[in-house]
C-alpha cells in the first residue's frame, strides 16, 4: 500500500511539473497512428493535436481552417486540406509501389482529431512500409507513434525526423 501511495504521489508531481512546463512553452509534438490488418485491407486511424495541425496547414497552405467546425461548407474545405496534407506526408508502400488509400472519416475531440483511412493490400504482398512525416518538417521534436495490430501480433514503434518509416510483415 505504501508503494502505491508513493507511486501515486510521484505520478501526481510528475504530471504537475509537466503541466506547469507546458504553460510556458509547448515542447511536445506527437501523433498516434493505429493500423489494423484485416485480411486484404489496412484500417488506419491517425490522431493529432488540432492546434498543431491547424498551424501546420496555415503555414504550408496559407489557410487557417477550423478542422472541427460544425459548418458544412467550412468542414468540407477543412477536410480537403487535411486529406491533401496526409497525401503529402503519409504513405504506404508494398512491393515497391505506393498503395493508395481513401479517407473514411474525421472525428474531433476537444484537443485532438482523428482521421481514418482504408487501403487495400495488393495480392502477393508479404509486407508493407509506413512512411509518416506528419508535422516533422515544422516541429523538430515531432514524434509519431505507430501501432500495428494483426490477428497474430501487435507492434509499436516510434518515428522521428531521420527515422520516418518502418516496414511491417503481413501475417
Amino acid at each position: 500500500m505504501l508503494f502505491w501511495h508513493l507511486t501515486s504521489r510521484n505520478n501526481i508531481l510528475f504530471f504537475c511539473l509537466l503541466a506547469s512546463q507546458s504553460t510556458f512553452a509547448h515542447k511536445y509534438y506527437v501523433s498516434t497512428t493505429q493500423v489494423n490488418i484485416h485480411q486484404d485491407t489496412l484500417q488506419i486511424s491517425v490522431s493529432v493535436f488540432v492546434d498543431d495541425f491547424e498551424n501546420a496547414l496555415a503555414i504550408l497552405y496559407g489557410v487557417y481552417p477550423n478542422i472541427c467546425t460544425d459548418d458544412i461548407n467550412k468542414k468540407h474545405e477543412a477536410d480537403s486540406l487535411v486529406f491533401r496534407y496526409f497525401k503529402d506526408h503519409f504513405f504506404i508502400k508494398s512491393n515497391g509501389s505506393i498503395i493508395p488509400y481513401e479517407k473514411v472519416n474525421i472525428h474531433c475531440t476537444e484537443d485532438t482529431f482523428s482521421t481514418e483511412f482504408i487501403a487495400v493490400i495488393p495480392k502477393k504482398s508479404n509486407d508493407f512500409t509506413l512512411i509518416n512525416t506528419v508535422l516533422m518538417s515544422l516541429f523538430a521534436e515531432q514524434r509519431n507513434i505507430i501501432q500495428v495490430i494483426s490477428p497474430s501480433s501487435k507492434r509499436c514503434i516510434l518515428l522521428s525526423k531521420g527515422h520516418e518509416s518502418q516496414t511491417f510483415a503481413l501475417d
